[in-house]
C-alpha cells in the first residue's frame, strides 16, 4: 500500500519496487481504479472466452492474468468500488481468475500494489473501504510525503530531468550549476 498526495510519485515508487524484485522480468500492469468501473470490468480484469458476450469474438487474457508472475498496480485505490474490492479480494484469497464464459479457473500469482491519495483509515471509517480488503493490502505501507516536505530531493530531481531533457533533445547535457542547486 502506497499512500501520498497526488503527484508524489506513487507509481514511480511502485515501478521501483517491481524493478528491484525477483518479479522484475515479468509484467508491470498499471491501471487506475476508476477505469475498472462499468459493464466490462470482469472482462478487463479476468479476460473472456470466445463468444462470452456480444462483441467477444476470441479468447482474451485479463489484466490480472497478464500480471501473473509480475506486479499489478492499482492506482487511485481510494476510488475502487465495493464490487471491485470484493473481486480483487477473492482473487487474492483464491489465487485464481475465471474468465468470463469459462468453466475452469486459471492460477495467477502477482504482487498487488495499491496507491491511495487518501488515508485509508478515513475510508474505513466512512465504509468506502472494506476492512477485509484493507487488511489484505496493508501488509507493507509506504507513505510518500509531498516534495515540499522533502526539499533535499530537489537537486537530484533537477539533475535527472536536465539529463533526460538533453537526451530527448539530442544535445549534450549541460548539467545544473552549483548556484542553481544552492537555491534549493
Amino acid at each position: 500500500l502506497i499512500v501520498g498526495e497526488s503527484g508524489t510519485g506513487k507509481e514511480v515508487l511502485a515501478r521501483a519496487v517491481h524493478a528491484g524484485s525477483r518479479r522484475r522480468a515479468r509484467p508491470f500492469i498499471a491501471i487506475a481504479a476508476p477505469n475498472l468501473d462499468g459493464d466490462l470490468v470482469d472482462a478487463r480484469l479476468f479476460g473472456h472466452e470466445a463468444g462470452a458476450f456480444t462483441g467477444a469474438p476470441g479468447r482474451r487474457c485479463g489484466l490480472l492474468e497478464a500480471a501473473s508472475g509480475g506486479t499489478f498496480f492499482l492506482d487511485e485505490g481510494q476510488d475502487a468500488s465495493p464490487d471491485l474490492q470484493r473481486k480483487l479480494l477473492r482473487v487474492l484469497e483464491s489465487r485464481e481468475v475465471l474468465r468470463v464464459g469459462a468453466t475452469q479457473p486459471i492460477a495467477v500469482d502477482f504482487r498487488l500494489i495499491v496507491a491511495m491519495s487518501v488515508d485509508p483509515r478515513a475510508l474505513l471509517a466512512s465504509r468506502a473501504l472494506s476492512e477485509a480488503f484493507y487488511y489484505r493490502i496493508r501488509g507493507v505501507r509506504l507513505t510518500l510525503p509531498p516534495l515540499r516536505e522533502r526539499c533535499e530531493d530537489i537537486p537530484a530531481l533537477a539533475i535527472h530531468f536536465a539529463a533526460k531533457l538533453a537526451t530527448e533533445e539530442g544535445v549534450s547535457p549541460a548539467g545544473v550549476t552549483a548556484e542553481a542547486l544552492a537555491e534549493f
